[in-house]
């Protein structure tokens, strides 16, 4: 048996295995740029709510439908109206949960929240072709909104959620009631690029017909970050694909919505949101995907005792090219009855790497070699404790391939057991007849031994 020492970047890596060689390899690390956001300037006020209505205890959660009887065209003086329900599960309303819509400049346009009960119905009316952002407002027991609608002029649901959106713009839309105007973009993407600076890749594809199947002409295209104007393209080509490089202000979640123009009025919005680093808070009884390489997550109880009954499961995926997720952290889980599963890969499908479940406390440590990592929360019907709090990173990982030769004779060594070997991690592969091998590795510092 040979022991070889080598350092393992984000790299394809070539060897050549003899007995008495090693190399070593570095890379620096990578600098990440961030730029500040401008600040919003307060603008003109509009009136909003025009009707509430309250329904039983027993109403069901249902999709509303309004009208569609309204004019082909829009003029400047015309207001077009929404409508929006909201949900409680408990029925003591939303508890200081609360969306505001928003218009560009930040001005505060009108209030929903459920005020007591189980649901609430309410529409607003805002000027025509305005665009509208809706910012969720947290409260008390948000685990308790079960279900937000909002629904546009002609009774099309725009948006439909059964959790509560985080904290912050969640959604954007353009008040319209023209039949006139041109349909939505449709693919929109957002997409982070961390290589020499950090940025997102916003991407979409223009509409090609009016909503009432009429020719199209686009004056402009114009695309939004949380609510604010980051980007217009005058005189868009119908169906064409538009793509814009952002460069990010702040960790957080930032929403990206685009809407088209012609003569009669702006299409509806799309939307798509992007989390850069930030908290995490694990959804009771919910799946959450998300993609990082700096986070902190938590249970479903936050900074407080996580819920009873709990069954919640959260993949990380890393937004690093050819990188894998490494998780480390505390936790506090009742022993025996609750428990933390980790799991390999995305989704549970994939082998167990550590089950932590203690009263006592301990520590979590696991890195992933396929790329994505799985956790997986399960509570009983009583007793909770504090839960976890995990610090997410990224680690580099990389293809090696190289072969093993018997340095005395030149030839190819087969079934040759290679094995890399680092503190937290142990890779191993067989050479095949030829003396090859080729295996996915983490980054790190590793010692090679060789076997046969």
């Amino acid at each position: 048996m040979k022991y070889l020492s080598t350092k393992i970047m984000c790299l394809t890596i070539i060897t050549l295995i003899t007995f008495g060689w090693f190399a070593q390899a570095n890379t620096l690390p990578m600098e990440q740029k961030k730029l500040s956001s401008p600040k919003k300037d307060i603008a003109q006020t509009y009136e909003s709510v025009s009707e509430i209505r309250n329904f039983s205890k027993k109403q069901k959660p249902f999709s509303l439908k309004i009208p569609t009887s309204v004019a082909a065209s829009t003029t400047d003086n015309e207001t077009c109206f929404f409508t929006v329900y909201g949900h409680d599960s408990y029925g003591d309303g939303w508890n200081g949960n609360a969306i505001n819509f928003v218009d560009t400049v930040g001005t505060i346009l009108g209030t929903f929240t459920v005020t007591s009960g189980f649901s609430l119905i309410a529409e607003f009316s805002f000027p025509a072709n305005m665009i509208v952002n809706c910012e969720w407002v947290t409260g008390n027991y948000s685990n308790e909104v079960d279900q937000i609608i909002i629904n546009d002029h002609f009774g099309t649901a725009i948006y439909q959620s059964s959790l509560a959106p985080s904290a912050g713009y969640f959604f954007s839309f353009t008040n319209n009631c023209s039949q006139a105007v041109p349909n939505s973009p449709t693919n929109l993407t957002a997409v982070t690029n961390i290589e020499n600076e950090l940025t997102i890749t916003v991407s979409w594809t223009n509409p090609t017909s009016c909503i009432n199947g009429s020719e199209l002409t686009m004056t402009s295209a114009t695309l939004l970050r949380n609510g604010e104007v980051i980007h217009v393209i005058n005189n868009p080509v119908n169906g064409a694909e538009e793509t814009f490089v952002d460069y990010f202000s702040i960790q957080g979640i930032d929403m990206y919505s685009v809407f088209v123009t012609n003569e009669s009025g702006n299409s509806s919005s799309i939307n798509t949101a992007i989390t850069i680093g930030g908290e995490y808070q694990m959804s009771l009884g919910q799946t959450m995907d998300i993609t990082t390489c700096a986070a902190i997550i938590y249970d479903n109880g936050g900074t407080s005792n996580y819920s009873n009954s709990s069954n919640d499961i959260m993949i990380i995926r890393p937004e690093t090219p050819n990188s894998s997720i490494m998780i480390s952290g505390t936790y506090i889980i009742e022993t025996g009855y609750d428990y933390l599963y980790v799991y390999e890969g995305a989704g549970t499908g994939g082998p167990i790497l550590s089950t932590y479940s203690s009263s006592d406390g301990g520590v979590i440590n696991n890195s992933s070699t396929s790329g994505p990592l799985t956790l997986h929360f399960i509570s009983d019907g009583s007793v909770s404790k504090s839960g976890f709090e995990i610090q997410v990173s990224c680690v580099c990982h990389t293809m090696i391939s190289g072969t093993v030769i018997d340095l005395a004779t030149s030839a190819p060594i087969a079934d040759a057991i290679v094995s890399f070997n680092s503190t937290n991690n142990i890779t191993t592969t067989t050479t095949d007849v030829f003396g090859n091998y080729s295996t996915n590795i983490l980054s790190g510092i590793f010692n090679i031994t060789v076997e046969k």
